[in-house]
């Protein structure tokens, strides 16, 4: 709970900030992206690029706990669905 809390108060304290929510949003998906620069300029675009749809899906359900299934989605089928896809296609595994 507390960590649904700190999501949503980093949204609202950026676009208190900047005065204006589809500003605020777009900042918060910046702030994302960054925080995800380990993953090279690509991945922190691509993540910045993510923040932004995630933010679209919070505004249109109205609940915090959407964007979040949708990001926990994302994760298992980037970290266990398709590394197996990948490794099931290699030629010449057994």
């Amino acid at each position: 709970m507390a960590r649904l809390r700190l999501r949503r108060l980093k949204v609202v304290l950026i676009t208190l900030a900047v005065g204006d929510a589809p500003l605020g949003m777009a900042a918060s998906a910046l702030v994302f992206g960054l925080a995800h620069l380990y993953l090279g300029w690509r991945g922190g675009a691509a993540t910045t690029i993510a923040g932004m749809f995630l933010s679209l899906v919070y505004l249109a359900a109205g609940n915090l706990l959407v964007p979040i299934a949708v990001h926990l989605a994302t994760d298992w089928v980037g970290l266990l669905v398709l590394p197996r896809l990948v490794e099931w296609r290699r030629p010449g595994q057994p």
